[in-house]
Formats: C-alpha cells, structure tokens, sequence
C-alpha cells in the first residue's frame, strides 16, 4: 500500500509504502475516512478503495474458510491503525 496517494515522481518507490495485508489496507483506508486528502485523495476516491479492498478482504475469508472472522479481522486492524496513526 502507498502511504499517500500524490502520484510524485517517488510513488511507487519502495520506501513509500508498506507491505500489509488486504484487511490492513482497508483499515487504512477507512482511518482516513474524512481526512483523504492526508493521503491525496477525494472522499469518492477513498470510498472506491475501500469498497474494492472490501471485496478482496471477503473473498480472501471466504477462500480460506474464515468469513465468520472477518468483522473480527477488521476491526483489529482498524485498532491498529489507530494505535499507530493517532495524532
């Protein structure tokens, strides 16, 4: 996932983003919700990542037998980036 979304030069360089799970990165996208533009984007743009980051996330539960997880998965994740991102 990219820690912002400006589409710099340096977007996609390794050290502008981080390695986390498809649960991990709709959370963050969802601790933004209200604050895009922290990450670059519009309010419509942010909900559109984190519906599609929604689909991944149930379609990954339900391919490895854990759907009745998920809400679980997802709110553990949410807490996370709250622990890390609080101001």
């Amino acid at each position: 996932m990219h820690f912002d979304h400006t589409r710099n030069p340096l977007y996609n360089e390794a050290n502008r983003g981080l390695r986390v799970t498809v649960i991990e990165h709709q959370a963050y996208h969802m601790f933004y919700r209200g604050n895009e533009a922290e990450l670059g984007l519009k309010p419509c743009q942010n909900d559109y990542a984190i519906d599609m980051l929604n689909r991944e996330s149930v379609a990954f539960m339900h391919k490895i037998g854990k759907l009745d997880q998920f809400d679980d998965e997802l709110a553990d994740a949410v807490l996370m980036w709250e622990q890390l991102l609080s101001r």
